[in-house]
């Protein structure tokens, strides 16, 4: 059945190609730049409106070309596209072959982001991943509160931080801990610096550069049980003392007669200029 479906496909062709002297055809092989057949490269044939798409041996055929000078184009992704001059003959047959080469263009990075961009976010931790990778290559679910969103808000509890983290909630154990609920568990044990640390450590948010909390079971792998929950884990990351003699000093005051002072010292210690922040 096949052998006589092929046999009239064949004839009909021949047929049409007799009723029209005026079309020829081409056809022809692409392969790759190791030799292989290119199997679903695109060829189009500029001018005449035609295309086609190899097959697993990497051949294609174009029937019904009016005769004259085309140009035949080659695309494939990762490849350079090729472009050769042909000339369809009336009545006859234009056979090519070609060759692909690899293209020399990478594909770059590119971020999207909608709106204005925002200046609280930070991209980039070593905490995190133990690595220093940007936060589109890090496979851990982490969000970062900096302190430039710290000293935007004002914050002068731990609470006040907590709550700009997506999926947590600030809580509340015996003995003045503060912590988080995250994803539905509770943990009021935090790291600081990436090294465990006590629940009810006192820790003003002044001398804090930011807050790293990473969601979900990973952060089970940062320390032991007891400084992590399967809802993830917080940490604390403190102010890096720098070579220069310099500080800051703050008051805040609101309703409730609450007043607030804090100091921020800086200085060098000796002639290396080793440094202590107080």
């Amino acid at each position: 059945m096949k052998k006589l479906l092929t046999l009239v496909l064949l004839f009909l062709s021949v047929t049409a190609m007799a009723a029209d002297p005026e079309y020829g055809s081409i056809k022809g092989i692409i392969t790759s730049n190791e030799g292989h057949p290119a199997a679903a490269v695109t060829v189009v044939l500029n001018g005449a409106n035609k295309y086609a798409i190899t097959n697993e041996e990497g051949a294609f055929a174009i029937n019904r070309v009016p005769a004259g000078t085309y140009t035949l184009e080659v695309f494939f992704i990762g490849h350079e596209k090729l472009q050769q001059e042909v000339v369809i003959t009336k009545g006859q047959v234009t056979a090519v072959n070609l060759q692909l080469k690899v293209s020399s263009t990478q594909l770059k990075e590119i971020t999207i982001t909608g709106g204005v961009s925002n200046k609280f976010v930070t991209k980039e931790s070593e905490q995190i991943a133990r690595l220093p990778i940007k936060n589109l290559e890090n496979p851990q679910v982490y969000h970062t509160v900096g302190q430039t969103l710290i000293l935007e808000q004002l914050s002068v509890e731990r609470t006040d931080i907590y709550r700009n983290i997506p999926g947590a909630v600030p809580n509340f154990s015996a003995g003045g801990s503060q912590g988080l609920s995250i994803r539905g568990f509770s943990g009021t044990i935090g790291m600081r610096n990436g090294m465990a640390t006590s629940a009810i450590v006192p820790l003003n948010p002044v001398i804090l550069e930011r807050v790293e909390v990473i969601k979900g079971p990973s952060g089970t792998l940062f320390g032991s049980n007891r400084n992590t929950s399967f809802g993830g884990v917080f940490n604390y990351v403190t102010k890096k003392p720098y070579e220069y003699f310099g500080g800051e000093v703050t008051a805040t005051g609101g309703s409730y007669n609450f007043g607030r002072i804090t100091a921020d010292i800086n200085a060098p210690m000796n002639k290396e200029k080793r440094c202590y922040s107080a």
